[in-house]
């Protein structure tokens, strides 16, 4: 029988705005169709809840150029470039609505589907940062992997409620950078010929950026190839240090 079946409404939709991370959401919708049905109906209320609590209007901005950057789908090739740098311009600006004041369903569907992703990465990031056995940690997938791992690597989660409210606001603001700067650095945008002036408000982001911004922000980046590294070794057969 479904524990989570005797509770009541308001107890099960409070269980799940806890939950921060998308793993341990799927690990619970799993378990529980109770709480799946619950999570699935209460989607907007839920996300709206986990917004309201973590994110400010600058983690706001970024999350809403992540959502909406201009794809190649949506927007005839001729006019792509012109798309990205006027998206881009825009979010230096700051110019994105707020999803939650004007109640826009989608958008918060969205940035919580974004967060509860990148929770799990800023984790596993914080994990390996602190570790005391630095190589055994970065050959660790299991906390980033689709579905459950069967890896023999394996480390703690970092619990990311021991960070305060500004180490928490920097650590997710850093990985919705890098998400947005790698949108505007891909390859596929590239091929479409985005100019020097859009990746010139990408890196700067109307001169917003400090110096320590674009540092943390190479931190990820190297984070974001260390997993791509343990892949490798996984494949190769490399032994835990």
């Amino acid at each position: 029988m479904d524990p989570f079946i005797s509770l009541s409404s308001e107890t099960r939709a409070q269980i799940l705005i806890l939950l921060r991370s998308e793993d341990d959401m799927g690990r619970l919708c799993q378990a529980s169709p109770v709480m799946l049905e619950h999570f699935l109906h209460y989607k907007v209320y839920i996300s709206r809840e986990q917004l309201s609590t973590d994110i400010d209007n600058d983690l706001l901005q970024d999350a809403m150029a992540i959502v909406h950057f201009p794809t190649t789908r949506a927007t005839p090739h001729d006019e792509y470039e012109t798309a990205v740098a006027l998206h881009m311009a825009k979010w230096s600006r700051r110019q994105f609505p707020n999803p939650l004041v004007t109640e826009n369903r989608k958008d918060i569907v969205k940035l919580g589907g974004l967060f509860r992703r990148l929770h799990k990465y800023m984790s596993d990031y914080m994990s390996k940062a602190t570790s005391s056995s630095i190589p055994r940690a970065y050959l660790c997938l299991d906390n980033v992997s689709k579905g459950r791992s069967h890896s023999r690597y394996t480390h703690k989660p970092f619990n990311l409620s021991r960070l305060n409210y500004d180490e928490k606001k920097r650590l997710l603001q850093t990985f919705l950078r890098y998400e947005l700067f790698y949108k505007v650095e891909h390859p596929r945008v590239k091929a479409e010929g985005v100019t020097e002036r859009t990746r010139f408000l990408a890196v700067k982001g109307g001169n917003r950026l400090q110096k320590w911004d674009l540092e943390v922000i190479r931190c990820v980046h190297e984070y974001v190839r260390s997993l791509y590294g343990a892949v490798l070794a996984h494949c190769s057969g490399v032994h835990r240090p």
